[in-house]
């Protein structure tokens, strides 16, 4: 195991995927000896000021699906900090919970739907995965949780500044999932 007390911030959006995420968070955070920070981002309107979104009825929903996450966690061997994050758009709100809390990784991911579903939704996660990787001084991993269970990982790999994190992941989900 490797320990240099980074932190992974984990991004959780659909109720859907938060046991998933957390576990492969758990997997990584436990091998690399990081800290785990969960947030939500509540977006807000324009005409509203975030100051007073942070009362809002959305703010309770994140920090109940921020607590399932906690909860998931736990059941994975590992503590996590939760945070809610008031923006005005997802990936700012990403980006500077990254920063809040000096991250060293941030982790999105989110799981294969229907077909019909799949292309809005992916388009969507898309957008918000390229704006967080292009306006994130920190790594960037994303997770795409397939329907049946997981056999095999697959990492595309290339020499550069990205081949540490890379043999990072593949040795903590090789020995976390024996994949």
């Amino acid at each position: 195991m490797m320990s240099d007390g980074g932190t992974l911030l984990v991004g959780v959006a659909n109720p859907a995927t938060v046991d998933k995420l957390m576990q492969l968070a758990s997997c990584v955070a436990k091998y690399a000896g990081y800290q785990l920070v969960v947030t939500h981002v509540v977006t807000v309107a324009p005409q509203i000021s975030l100051t007073t979104a942070r009362s809002s009825t959305e703010v309770s929903m994140a920090e109940a699906l921020l607590r399932q996450a906690i909860e998931a966690g736990r059941r994975y061997g590992i503590v996590a900090r939760a945070v809610v994050q008031v923006a005005r758009e997802v990936h700012h709100g990403i980006i500077s919970a990254a920063q809040s809390h000096e991250a060293d990784v941030i982790l999105l991911g989110y799981s294969e739907l229907a077909a019909d579903a799949r292309q809005s939704a992916e388009k969507a996660f898309d957008r918000i995965v390229h704006k967080v990787a292009r306006g994130s001084r920190v790594h960037v991993v994303v997770a795409k949780f397939r329907v049946d269970q997981m056999r095999t990982v697959l990492v595309p790999v290339g020499a550069g500044i990205n081949l540490p994190l890379t043999g990072l992941l593949t040795k903590a989900i090789r020995e976390h999932f024996e994949a």
